[in-house]
C-alpha cells in the first residue's frame, strides 16, 4: 500500500488526540506537543486505576460502549446516542475535582466556532456522577494513528495536506475570534 493517505476529511476529522485541549493549544499546539506527551505519560497511570464502568447512561440519553482512549483530560468512550437513532458518538469524561478543568474550554470553543468544519458537534455538556462530561462527533484517526498506519513515514503530499489543513484551521480560529 502506498505511504501517501488521501485526507478527504477536515482537520477537525483528523487532529484529534492532540487538538483541542483549550483555545490556546490549537494557537501553540507545537510548542505543546513535547509538555502534552509528559502530561499524558503521568495521568495514563492514574486514568488506569480510576477508569468508569464499561457501561453507564448519561441524561437518559447516551449509552458508553466501550472506551477508546484516555489522555490530560481524562477518559473517551463511545457511545450511541437513543435521541438520534443510535448514532455512534463520543463522550469524554474529565473529573470535577481536576485542578486544570479542560472540557469547559472545549465546550466553549465548540460554541463559538459551531459552524466551522473544523469542530465537531457537540451534543450534550454537564455532569455525570463526579465527572464532566462532553458528547460530541466521533472523529476519524489522529495524525499519529495515520502516521502508523504510514510505516512511521509520510510522504511530502501527505505532509503537505496535513499543513493546509492545520493552517485553514487555525485560520477558521482566527476569523472567530
Amino acid at each position: 500500500m502506498s505511504d501517501v493517505l488521501k485526507l478527504e476529511a477536515p482537520l477537525g476529522n483528523v487532529l484529534r488526540k492532540s487538538k483541542l485541549r483549550g483555545i490556546t493549544s490549537i494557537i501553540s499546539s507545537f510548542q505543546a506537543i513535547d509538555n502534552d506527551k509528559i502530561e499524558l505519560k503521568k495521568n495514563e497511570e492514574s486514568d488506569k486505576n480510576k477508569s468508569l464502568d464499561e457501561i453507564q447512561v448519561i441524561a437518559n440519553r447516551f449509552i458508553t460502549i466501550k472506551r477508546l482512549g484516555s489522555g490530560g483530560f481524562g477518559e473517551v468512550y463511545l457511545a450511541k446516542d437513543k435521541n438520534q437513532n443510535d448514532l455512534l458518538i463520543a463522550i469524554k469524561f474529565e473529573n470535577t475535582n481536576t485542578s486544570r478543568p479542560q472540557l469547559l474550554i472545549e465546550k466553549y470553543v465548540f460554541e463559538i466556532m459551531y459552524e466551522s468544519i473544523y469542530i465537531p458537534k457537540m451534543f450534550y455538556f454537564g455532569i455525570h456522577n463526579e465527572y464532566t462530561v462532553l458528547a460530541m462527533d466521533l472523529l476519524g484517526p489522529s495524525v499519529e494513528d495515520l502516521l502508523n498506519f504510514c510505516g512511521r513515514k509520510f510522504s511530502l503530499k501527505t505532509i503537505c495536506m496535513i499543513i493546509e489543513q492545520i493552517l485553514r484551521s487555525i485560520e477558521a480560529l482566527h476569523n472567530h475570534s
